[in-house]
C-alpha cells in the first residue's frame, strides 16, 4: 500500500480565551486576602498602574526616569504568568511564589495566621497576635491569661486584650477560646448573637445547662421550659473545642458588611484589608504619548495593556460582586436578620435568572468570600440552599425555619399533613409525626 500527503479542510468550533478574559476570571474568584496580595504585587511591578490617592501625594510621587526600559522587567512575560487555567479552575502562579497558597497542612496553620494578621496589623499589635496563635494548644485552646501574655511581651494588658478581640473576630469562632463555656459562647456570638436566649441561658446558667436543670433555668431566668428545652438540644450543633484533626483554621476577612438600618438593607464595603482601588498613572501615560523613542514606547505600550486589564477586571469583580451581594440581601432577608433558622431554599439558577450573571459567574463570586451581617461573618455560599439537597443531616433549625415560614404566610391554621405536602414540594421528606414534633418545638 502506498502512502501519500493529502490535504482537507474542516470547519470546527474552538474556544479561545483572551489573555483580558483570562485576567477577569482570575480576579473575579480571589478572596478578599489574595486580591489584596494580587494588586499590591501588580503597583510593585507595574510602573503605569497606582492606586487612587489624594492630589497632595501624588505630587511627591517620583518622576519617571529618563530611560525607562532599564527599570522594567521584560514586559514579554507579562501575559505568561499568574493567568487562570479553566481547565481545571486553579491558578498557576508561575514564579510568584508569594501569591502561592501555603499547603494546607495542620502544621503550618499557625505561621500562615500570623502572616496573613500581618497584613491588618501594625508590627506590636502582630507581636502580640503571633505569641497568642504560637501558645494555644492542640485543642485550640488559650492557657495563657492577658497578663501572664502582657508580662511575657512587656505591653499592656489593654493592648492584648484588644488585639484578643481582634483575633477572635477574624479566626475561626470558638479558637482563642479559655474554657469550653467560653468556647460556645464566641460560636454562638458569631451565628446567633449575644441577644440570643442561647447565649443568655449558656452566659448565665452553664453550670446548670450541663447538668440538665432545665426547671431551674426555666424558673431563674424566667424563661419558658419548652425554650430552655428546645436550646439544649440545638447545642449539640456547636463544638466544645475550638480545633478537631480535620480542621485548617483561615482568617476570614469580609469585604462588605449587610445590615438593616431604619427597616432598608444597607450594604457598605468595610476596609478589613486595605484593598485599594486602581487607575492609571498619568505621568507614565504622559511619557508614553510624548517620547520619540519607539522602543520604549513599544516597552510602555506592553505595561499599559496590563494595566488597563487589571482595572478593568478588579472593577468587573467590585461590580458584580455587589449586584450579587444586593440580590441576596433582598432574597434572604430575614436569614441576614435572624440568622441560619430563617434560610430559604435558593439556587444559583434562580440567581442567574434574576441578577443576569451566569452560574459559572455566581459560583466564582461566592467562592471563599466572606460578608458580616448582624449576627456574624458568614460565606457568601451561605445564601444558597439547593431544595433539593435535604437529607437526615440537614440542620433542625435549618428545618425549623420553614415550616415557621410555611405557618407564618399562611392565613389560615394549617394541618401537619398540609405542611407535610408543602416540605414534600420543596424537597423535604417528613413524617406527619416529625411535623408535629417540630411544630410543638416552635410553640
Amino acid at each position: 500500500m502506498k502512502q501519500k500527503l493529502t490535504q482537507t479542510t474542516s470547519i470546527r468550533q474552538e474556544i479561545h480565551l483572551t489573555p483580558q478574559m483570562q485576567q477577569f476570571l482570575k480576579v473575579i474568584q480571589m478572596p478578599a486576602l489574595e486580591l489584596y496580595q494580587f494588586i499590591q504585587t501588580e503597583l510593585e511591578n507595574n510602573p503605569l498602574l497606582e492606586a487612587e490617592m489624594d492630589y497632595e501625594v501624588l505630587q511627591d510621587q517620583p518622576t519617571p526616569p529618563e530611560d525607562i526600559t532599564e527599570t522594567l522587567p521584560d514586559p514579554d512575560t507579562l501575559f505568561t504568568q499568574d493567568l487562570y487555567n479553566p481547565v481545571n479552575e486553579q491558578y498557576d502562579y508561575g514564579d510568584s511564589d508569594h501569591l502561592r497558597p501555603e499547603p494546607t497542612c495542620r502544621e503550618n496553620w499557625r505561621s500562615q495566621a500570623v502572616k496573613d494578621l500581618r497584613l491588618t496589623l501594625d508590627e506590636r499589635e502582630a507581636k502580640i497576635a503571633e505569641y497568642i496563635i504560637f501558645n494555644l494548644d492542640e485543642e485550640g485552646f488559650l492557657k495563657l491569661t492577658d497578663e501572664e501574655i502582657a508580662q511575657a511581651l512587656g505591653v499592656e494588658e489593654e493592648e492584648v486584650q484588644s488585639t484578643l478581640a481582634h483575633l477572635r473576630q477574624i479566626l475561626p469562632p470558638g479558637l482563642t477560646a479559655r474554657t469550653v463555656k467560653e468556647c460556645l459562647l464566641l460560636q454562638i456570638e458569631r451565628r446567633e448573637g449575644r441577644e440570643s436566649p442561647t447565649y443568655r441561658i449558656v452566659n448565665e446558667a452553664f453550670s446548670d445547662l450541663i447538668r440538665r436543670r432545665y426547671r431551674k433555668i426555666a424558673r431563674e431566668l424566667k424563661l419558658p421550659l419548652k425554650q430552655v428545652n428546645l436550646v439544649a438540644q440545638n447545642l449539640s450543633r456547636y463544638r466544645t473545642r475550638p480545633l478537631v484533626a480535620k480542621d485548617i483554621p483561615a482568617c476570614a476577612y469580609p469585604e462588605y458588611e449587610i445590615k438593616v438600618v431604619d427597616g432598608q438593607i444597607v450594604i457598605e464595603r468595610i476596609s478589613t484589608l486595605p484593598v485599594p482601588r486602581l487607575r492609571l498613572n498619568q505621568r507614565y501615560i504622559e511619557t508614553l504619548r510624548n517620547s520619540k523613542d519607539r522602543s520604549a514606547r513599544k516597552f510602555l505600550s506592553h505595561y499599559l495593556q496590563r494595566a488597563k486589564a487589571v482595572i478593568q477586571a478588579t472593577r468587573e469583580r467590585e461590580e458584580k460582586l455587589l449586584s450579587l451581594l444586593q440580590f441576596l440581601a433582598q432574597r434572604q432577608r430575614e436569614f441576614v436578620e435572624s440568622g441560619p433558622a430563617y434560610l430559604k431554599p435558593l439556587t444559583m439558577k434562580q440567581a442567574s435568572r434574576t441578577t443576569g450573571l451566569s452560574e459559572s459567574t455566581i459560583s466564582r463570586l461566592a467562592n471563599n468570600k466572606f460578608v458580616q451581617v448582624p449576627w456574624g461573618c458568614i460565606r457568601i455560599k451561605d445564601f444558597f440552599l439547593n431544595p433539593l439537597s435535604y437529607t437526615n443531616d440537614t440542620p433542625r433549625d435549618m428545618i425549623l425555619g420553614i415550616i415557621r415560614e410555611i405557618i407564618e404566610s399562611s392565613d389560615k391554621r394549617l394541618s401537619d399533613e398540609k405542611i407535610r405536602e408543602l416540605l414534600k414540594e420543596r424537597g423535604i421528606q417528613l413524617s406527619r409525626r416529625t411535623v408535629n414534633k417540630y411544630r410543638h418545638m416552635l410553640g
